[in-house]
């Protein structure tokens, strides 16, 4: 599945493929480089340490989440469709960033 999104915090990514995990709050966190979440949760702060990516449907660059996820080159992709619903719990997820129309986009592939 593939699906467009764009960077809320962009601090370089340095791996392009990370195992994922679907997450509802801190306490389902298993130790994976990348969650996916349906809000930026102030409450994700305390994961930051362990997580390099954090994939969410909604949220914003301001959001107190993306501030310090910003202060701690960590990644925030805001993705443009709802996928929690469509995808598995666990699984592989790449991220690529490109172009399109001069905008950058990220897509956001996953497996």
């Amino acid at each position: 599945m593939e699906i467009k999104g764009r960077f809320l915090v962009d601090s370089g990514i340095l791996a392009k493929e990370f195992k994922y995990e679907i997450i509802e709050d801190i306490y389902n966190y298993n130790g994976g480089k990348c969650i996916v979440v349906k809000y930026l949760n102030p409450d994700l702060v305390m994961l930051l340490p362990e997580v390099d990516l954090i994939v969410s449907e909604r949220g914003s660059a301001l959001s107190h989440i993306s501030i310090i996820a910003m202060e701690q080159g960590k990644n925030v992709v805001l993705v443009d469709e709802d996928i929690i619903d469509r995808i598995k719990k666990k699984g592989m997820i790449a991220i690529e960033k490109t172009m399109e129309n001069g905008n950058n986009i990220v897509k956001v592939i996953i497996s």
